[in-house]
């Protein structure tokens, strides 16, 4: 019998690429290696962060603005410098890099969680 989070993460992965949840399903994979991770909590801390971004942004949201230089290096000095968020250059094959809720509770991944981390936080600030 497949294991309800397994079940539950296919069931998210088969959504078209519109609907995808990126930050829950990365989750509900880091649940096989956590068993009874609170994918909930972890989803919460995301939505607090990118409401944080927001604020952050908030006073360059121009119409037509929205891809500026200015934009992008203040989203990404909020998240590698006011949230602490970087890569790991001691142990790149640690495998906490590679878990979301690892990479969201240390602040520190390889590329690609990194690079989860932050669609995630600006698809919340919008």
């Amino acid at each position: 019998m497949p294991r309800a989070e397994l079940t539950l993460f296919a069931h998210i992965a088969a959504r078209p690429d519109g609907e995808l949840d990126l930050a829950q399903a990365a989750l509900l994979v880091a649940e096989d290696e956590y068993p009874g991770l609170d994918v909930a909590a972890y989803i919460e801390r995301l939505d607090v962060m990118g409401e944080g971004a927001r604020r952050v942004l908030l006073d360059l949201d121009k119409p037509g603005d929205r891809r500026s230089q200015a934009r992008l290096e203040r989203a990404l000095a909020f998240v590698y410098g006011e949230l602490g968020f970087a890569g790991n250059a001691s142990d790149y094959y640690d495998p906490r890099n590679s878990w979301l809720n690892d990479v969201l509770d240390r602040k520190v991944g390889i590329p690609i969680t990194l690079a989860v981390v932050l669609l995630e936080i600006f698809a919340r600030a919008g």
